[in-house]
């Protein structure tokens, strides 16, 4: 995930390069990578936030900024029970000042909402992608949560108080 590695792919060389004469809509600017490694615990799993990449974008015909996070989520776990795609899309996030972040399937397009994709998975292990557009600004912190079938967890990634690794 280009966004994760601190490149944006829309610039030159990249895989998302516009098209000769196509109109560039905005502009990015990278704000955060960081490694937080924080975990949770969820019956058989163990469940980490190992990168983070927070973007600004501004649109370049209204000068409208928006804040994009993406992470990965990995998920460990007994290799006969590799975690299903199906359960990632209903885990929502909260942040420090009461802003909700739907999940994938129960989402509202008003609202801000995260996107779950699968990444790669080991023996042990499923990578999940998430990206979360519309993202508060200067939040200090965000809570994932996980409540479905008698499974309840929580993981909370730290925004703030770190310069990032550029």
């Amino acid at each position: 995930m280009w966004y994760l590695r601190g490149e944006d792919p829309t610039q030159a060389g990249g895989p998302s390069e516009p098209e000769p004469g196509e109109e560039v809509r905005a502009d990015r600017e990278l704000v955060l990578t960081s490694r937080p490694g924080v975990t949770a615990k969820a019956g058989d799993y163990a469940l980490e936030v190992d990168r983070l990449a927070l973007w600004r974008s501004r649109d370049r015909a209204t000068g409208q900024e928006t804040d994009i996070l993406y992470f990965t989520l990995t998920a460990w776990g007994p290799p006969w029970q590799k975690l299903l795609q199906e359960p990632s899309l209903y885990i929502a996030g909260t942040d420090d000042r009461g802003n909700h972040y739907d999940s994938t399937q129960e989402r509202d397009f008003e609202d801000p909402y995260l996107l779950v994709n699968v990444g790669d998975q080991g023996m042990f292990r499923r990578t999940f992608h998430v990206q979360i557009y519309d993202l508060s600004r200067g939040i200090q912190w965000l809570r994932l949560e996980y409540d479905r079938n008698g499974t309840r967890w929580e993981l909370t990634i730290p925004l703030a108080g770190e310069e990032g690794e550029r």
